[in-house]
């Protein structure tokens, strides 16, 4: 699905996102999935009891709520948006993709309270394994800890509904908040990927991986 919101034209092209790492895809940060158009709500609290997030399958009334991050400066810059997108514009592509996601393409929303905070992503073709992504927005909610309960909840959806037998991910160096978040829900570094611009600096992916052993070892 070709699109003018992502800076390179294609949403589902590589671009990376704010508090969170994403794996590539669309338009924030990262790229993940299958469709999904119903089914389990996963929680995850992760210590921090006065905050729980949960995971739900994505409506079209959520994608004013995507759209609406397209006025934060602070977010576009770390997202990789363009700047040139009208909410208008975001919310007509983010109706018609949660209409008609990608088929490789798992994507969440991630819910705190009664609020839309974010999205997890969970992308590949393989029956065994997928990248997980995640954004959180607006940036005024990060440094709460969302991240990590969002990707920790997509950790656990990919292994629990999946039966996925690993998960990857990967975050640019100079993302240092993104490589906190994956090694602290357990990743561990596998070595380096490609170099991509990050707020206007050259940078070389880091990659992770979690096996599904390890993971419920934990």
């Amino acid at each position: 699905m070709s699109s003018p919101l992502a800076r390179s034209g294609d949403p589902s092209e590589r671009t990376r996102g704010p508090c969170a790492f994403i794996c590539r895809g669309e338009l924030s940060a990262g790229r993940c999935g299958i469709p999904i158009r119903g089914g389990p709500i996963h929680d995850a609290s992760h210590g921090l009891s006065f905050m729980k997030l949960r995971l739900r399958p994505m409506d079209v009334s959520d994608a004013g709520t995507f759209a609406d991050w397209g006025s934060d400066p602070v977010f576009l810059a770390h997202a990789g948006w363009s700047d040139r997108a009208t909410v208008e514009e975001l919310t007509a592509w983010w109706t018609a993709f949660i209409a008609a996601p990608d088929p490789q393409l798992v994507r969440l929303s991630a819910v705190s309270g009664d609020d839309v905070v974010g999205y997890v992503d969970l992308h590949g073709d393989e029956q065994s394994t997928r990248e997980l992504g995640f954004v959180i927005g607006p940036s005024s909610r990060w440094g709460r800890g969302l991240g990590t309960m969002a990707a920790s909840a997509g950790l656990e959806y990919g292994f629990d509904v999946l039966k996925l037998s690993s998960v990857w991910a990967e975050a640019v160096d100079a993302n240092v908040g993104s490589l906190r978040v994956l090694e602290r829900i357990g990743m561990t570094r596998t070595g380096a990927g490609d170099d991509d611009m990050f707020l206007g600096v050259t940078s070389t992916y880091s990659r992770f991986a979690l096996s599904r052993s390890d993971w419920e070892q934990r």
